[in-house]
């Protein structure tokens, strides 16, 4: 019972019992329904409101104006390649592995954007996969085409041939290998969204991030990327002597030097693969 706010002395709102707890309202019984001295009459609480993390708007713009300028990016390399792709440049370029690195690129943009969504389940697959394949597509491409010219230029038999068809077998085995683990790790790792809870006094600050139930097997996949990375730096630094009109220019070269770097540094610095999409610039 409680006081009532006519002045009519107590009011009954439940039955207590030492057996049955608190019955609301048994049959029988003239109840009334509780006022509580909070603005929408709600159960009052002794703690504060969680603060739920969230990224900010501005934050949010900016990496959805990313998004577009990436894939504006990729569409504008689409079309040089396809329009020009009989031209000298192109060819000295390998313009069908070109192809796979749009493709990362691609890949990369619809990572980003996938930052800017509300966290969910289908979301943290998305990321999972569109992280590892831009890696896949981008970088295998880069490793398969230095890969071609080091087999060209640095063996010690004359006249050897590394068909385009072959080079392309070789990309779509590695990245069909990542499809397979990637499916694989989905299948045991489980993506889901965690939350992580921090305790202030009274307050609890809630923030949202991807976890996997089994994050070892996503460790072991950073490692082998790990190991390609060092692959196509060691790839790239043996052909920086062969001529400018088969290896594109000195200075792309220097940029995909630069660039295994950066990927190697940011590969195990952040714990998504985010660096894809500024990479694709510079590829």
């Amino acid at each position: 019972s409680y006081q009532a706010n006519n002045d009519e002395g107590l009011v009954t709102v439940g039955i207590l019992s030492i057996e049955d707890g608190i019955t609301p309202c048994p049959t029988g019984v003239t109840c009334f329904d509780p006022t509580y001295h909070t603005p929408d009459n709600s159960v009052p609480k002794d703690t504060k409101p969680n603060i739920d993390v969230h990224i900010s708007g501005p934050v949010v713009g900016l990496l959805i104006t990313l998004f577009v300028l990436i894939i504006g990016f990729c569409a504008f390399l689409l079309h040089m390649v396809t329009a020009f792709g009989s031209t000298r440049h192109i060819k000295n370029a390998q313009g069908t592995l070109l192809y796979f690195e749009i493709a990362g690129g691609i890949c990369g943009g619809f990572r980003v954007l996938t930052t800017a969504l509300p966290l969910s389940t289908a979301g943290c697959v998305a990321e999972l996969w569109l992280g590892h394949l831009a890696f896949a597509l981008m970088l295998g491409g880069v490793i398969v085409k230095s890969y071609r010219l080091n087999k060209i230029f640095k063996t010690s038999f004359k006249k050897i041939v590394v068909s385009t068809a072959y080079c392309v077998q070789i990309l779509s085995t590695g990245v069909g290998c990542m499809v397979v683990y990637l499916a694989v790790l989905t299948f045991l790792g489980q993506p889901h969204v965690a939350h992580d809870r921090e305790y202030f006094g009274n307050q609890t600050t809630v923030s949202e991030y991807c976890s996997l139930v089994h994050p070892e097997i996503q460790t072991v996949l950073y490692l082998l990327e790990g190991c390609f990375l060092v692959y196509g730096f060691q790839l790239c630094y043996a052909l920086k002597d062969i001529p400018d009109k088969y290896n594109e220019s000195e200075q792309n070269l220097d940029g995909k030097i630069s660039a295994l770097l950066w990927f190697g540094h940011l590969l195990f610095v952040c714990s998504d693969i985010y660096f894809f999409v500024c990479g694709s610039f510079f590829l």
